[in-house]
């Protein structure tokens, strides 16, 4: 495995029909031609991920997304100088150019341009889009360092564009519309209210069953130690005592100072947004027997943050 920040390398080496690991400001992706099919199932093969799970497909410039959609809702422009390039995935009507397999026979199509300096680049050095789902095996914590795709994929991919540790640690917001109507598919690095800003009006988040999107799993991002959420952190201390705890908090006021390992984020969403998945990394190569979370404030990046830690939790 040849860890680079060559994207020349990496660019020859996509063109060649291999999957490499690229950095996103949200999480690191398993990269490949939108339009190599048989690339694009390695992708589903490497991860176990089901082919009925669509890909986000990964643009550098405007001019690409003209030709990946269209019947674009006028508010789409208004998203896209507001939060483009950046962590917002857009769900439109795709066109004839976006292959099938890519939507898994969806007429939508999911598309984002991410907001990272060498993977731009190199979207812009070579001539196709890249699906690009997290580097994790499926239902896995997603990976925020170079380390975290190496020991999922050590032996399985030649190359890893190192663009350092992922800035947004969450993976994106998936905004789309019914009926004009915008809607938020899954939360995100840009909250509710960002958006809610932007498009001047109230914005529905919805679990609708009727679309078809990438993690949308009941079970994911998910350590293997077991992990407890809870509003009521020193309950469940005391509940499982005397186990090896770790313990992780929004806020710092765990009374219980008799635990294996504490993280505090100290009350700052974008500190918990950029280091919950490197920590759960951590303490899955810890010698504990659970992981307690505190539920997260209901607000901001707060809403991502509890949808990633319970869904991470599913027993």
């Amino acid at each position: 495995m040849i860890v680079s920040k060559d994207i020349k390398v990496v660019s020859e080496a996509l063109k060649k029909g291999e999957l490499v690991a690229i950095p996103t400001e949200t999480v690191y992706g398993l990269a490949a031609n939108i339009y190599d099919e048989k690339a694009i199932h390695q992708i589903y093969s490497l991860k176990k991920r089901p082919k009925s799970n669509p890909l986000i497909v990964h643009i550098g410039n405007c001019d690409q997304l003209d030709l990946l959609v269209k019947n674009v809702p006028k508010e789409v422009a208004s998203l896209i100088q507001a939060f483009w390039p950046g962590p917002l995935t857009l769900l439109l009507e795709k066109s004839d150019l976006v292959p099938s397999y890519i939507t898994a026979g969806s007429d939508k199509v999911a598309v984002r341009m991410p907001n990272h300096t060498l993977v731009l680049e190199l979207l812009n050095l070579i001539d196709f889009p890249l699906a690009a789902p997290s580097a994790n095996p499926y239902k896995r914590i997603s990976p925020t360092e170079v380390n975290h795709v190496v020991n999922y994929f050590e032996h399985d991919l030649n190359y890893i564009l190192d663009g350092g540790k992922c800035e947004v640690g969450v993976e994106s917001t998936i905004l789309g519309f019914e009926k004009g109507e915008p809607i938020i598919y899954r939360l995100g690095g840009i909250s509710k209210e960002k958006i809610e800003s932007v498009l001047k009006r109230e914005v529905n988040v919805s679990g609708s069953k009727s679309v078809n999107l990438p993690g949308s799993a009941k079970k994911h991002y998910s350590p293997l130690k077991r992990m407890i959420v809870t509003e009521n952190i020193n309950k469940e201390v005391l509940a499982n005592y005397p186990k090896r705890i770790a313990v992780i908090q929004f806020s710092d006021e765990l009374l219980f100072e008799d635990v294996a390992i504490k993280f505090s984020f100290q009350g700052d969403f974008d500190n918990a947004s950029k280091n919950l998945f490197s920590y759960l990394h951590f303490l899955d190569q810890q010698d504990i027997d659970l992981i307690i979370c505190e539920r997260f404030p209901a607000n901001d990046l707060g809403l991502t943050l509890n949808d990633r830690v319970e869904r991470a939790s599913v027993e």
